[in-house]
């Protein structure tokens, strides 16, 4: 009897466990943890089989000195902590450092894309299996090795079945077996990944979403290959990303606690607002503008049609023929956004919210001066003039750009969130409200932060402010906005804790997230950069998410 096999899990496995427990608990998913069990599960099942084999065929054994005694199969119960902690430890660092992917991008996007890897991955592992079934057949020195590739001083390799080579001490079989443990749960965890995005696109056709997927839809899982209508979602959820990479980075960040169809419709969502801005903001005249608002018009009455006296029901699908009709002139990618828009589970009102709030980005428009020096000049133009006249144009303002995003937001957590069933009508009337207060909030964030950029194209939101009064003149008007903005959001939080669980911390970091800007542009007026166009750092913006959490 003896603890050396616990000392060594004292010193290399325990804490190396724990810590990642400590870093990942706030970031962990109910996805990852039907993974990092199922993995468990497998791992501790099939490993006990072949460790008993070895140990009654004397291929390998445990000094009385090394364990403590109880065994399970003849296994010591220090070894079957082993494959339990192994699987574990390495099931979170691959969960840590795939967070920030979208898997359901990476799927192939036509029944050929990606054959020839795979056969000749199936390839490489059939020979390899091969060559170690040959081996084991011959016996002798390459048993152990031969077994652990059949498969897959606290523990001893007997004499004659192991090749007598080591490092450092570490036989050659134990590293091999180290790394084809690991490579196992790795690619077990790739494969609960890739069942898990299939799941997610199929569920755009079968209108059924979950954390995990039924039992009977994992033949049809295994069996998938990619239609022609799955392929374009793909390519369309890969522009998606990437348009949101480049002009919503807080967003891209907070978007890494959400998991499954709800992470996919927030980033739909998200891409496609910000297309549609951009289709206003960056017109070069107001014929432009308008056209370009009546155009997203026209494919909104494509997807809710007029004559539909239901103004809560979700969008019809329109063909991808009939959507690119509806949109000439759009490149590829700014059409998938609006594709994407006719597959998520949300109401028209918030997007014709939207679209007054674009009216009211247009008719700035009509003060813009020329070009000059690469920035359009700032006419001098009186505050009663401007659309935002008033304290409650600019609070009009910010529920009809913001407060509609986080009404569409809540709807996909309800459409996505098992225990959204049970809420009751009058609450979601509630939690829908300060919702939309807290789109305002963050919408006041917004406008702080950009006074410069917008007087540069023609815009003033602050109320009574006219187009050419100087920025450092408005820093008291930003500081009382962003005040406002952390008050707002301060009596609307009850509301996020509310949520469902799945969503709720997500909905919070993302929150933070970009309140974290408001604090970047208080530094930044302390400072007298009254200029500068506030920026939160990826590490600050990553720590706040977690502290959310």
């Amino acid at each position: 009897m003896g603890l050396d096999y616990w000392l060594v899990h004292c010193r290399w496995t325990i804490p190396p466990a724990l810590a990642l427990w400590l870093v990942f608990r706030k970031l962990r998913t109910w996805r990852d943890v039907y993974k990092t069990l199922f993995l468990i599960t497998i791992a501790v099942t099939a490993t006990i089989p072949w460790d008993s084999y070895l140990i009654r065929n004397r291929i390998w054994s445990y000094p009385e000195s090394s364990v403590v005694g109880p065994t399970l199969f003849d296994i010591p119960l220090e070894e079957i902590f082993f494959f339990f902690v192994q699987t574990y430890i390495t099931s979170s660092v691959y969960a840590l450092f795939s967070r920030r992917v979208v898997h359901a991008v990476l799927l192939p996007r036509t029944p050929c894309e990606g054959r020839t890897a795979r056969w000749t991955g199936t390839a490489l592992f059939a020979a390899v299996f091969a060559l170690a079934w040959a081996k084991l057949q011959e016996g002798g020195e390459g048993t152990y090795l031969a077994l652990i590739v059949a498969w897959r001083g606290t523990w001893v390799i007997e004499q004659g079945t192991k090749l007598g080579l080591s490092f450092r001490d570490l036989e050659i079989e134990e590293a091999v077996f180290f790394l084809l443990t690991n490579v196992m749960i790795v690619f077990g965890l790739a494969a609960c990944d890739y069942c898990l995005a299939v799941y997610d696109i199929r569920s755009y056709d079968t209108g059924k979403s979950s954390t995990f997927p039924p039992l009977s839809q994992f033949l049809p899982i295994l069996l998938w290959t990619p239609t022609e209508e799955q392929g374009q979602r793909i390519e369309d959820l890969r522009a998606a990303i990437d348009i949101l990479s480049i002009h919503s980075k807080s967003f891209s960040t907070a978007s890494m606690v959400f998991d499954g169809r709800l992470r996919l419709d927030l980033l739909a969502l998200y891409a496609w607002c910000r297309v549609c801005d951009d289709l206003v903001d960056n017109a070069s005249s107001v014929a432009e503008a308008e056209g370009n608002i009546r155009l997203i018009k026209s494919c909104l009455d494509l997807l809710y049609p007029p004559t539909s006296s239901d103004s809560s029901s979700h969008p019809e699908r329109p063909s991808c023929k009939a959507i690119k009709a509806a949109l000439p002139g759009l490149n590829e990618a700014e059409r998938g956004s609006f594709r994407l828009l006719s597959v998520l589970p949300i109401t028209r009102p918030p997007l014709d919210e939207l679209l007054d709030g674009f009216h009211t980005d247009l008719s700035f428009l009509a003060f813009a001066g020329t070009k000059k020096d690469g920035l359009k000049s700032v006419p001098s133009v009186a505050a009663a003039e401007l659309p935002i006249k008033t304290d409650a144009d600019l609070l009009t303002y910010a529920n009809n750009v913001a407060s509609s995003v986080a009404d569409l937001c809540v709807q996909l957590v309800w459409a996505h969130c098992a225990s959204s069933s049970s809420v009751a009508p009058s609450e979601r009337r509630e939690i829908l409200a300060a919702a939309r207060k807290m789109g305002q909030a963050l919408q006041l964030v917004n406008i702080a932060r950009d006074v410069p950029a917008d007087q540069s194209i023609s815009r003033i939101y602050l109320p009574a402010r006219a187009l050419d009064t100087p920025v450092p003149d408005m820093t008291r008007e930003r500081r009382e906005l962003l005040e406002r903005a952390r008050q707002m959001a301060s009596e609307s939080r009850g509301a996020i804790e509310r949520l469902p669980e799945e969503a709720r911390g997500g909905i919070r970091a993302a929150c933070d997230v970009y309140l974290s800007i408001g604090d970047a542009v208080e530094r930044a007026l302390d400072e007298g950069r009254v200029h500068d166009r506030a920026r939160v750092r990826k590490g600050t913006r990553a720590w706040t998410a977690l502290r959310a959490l």
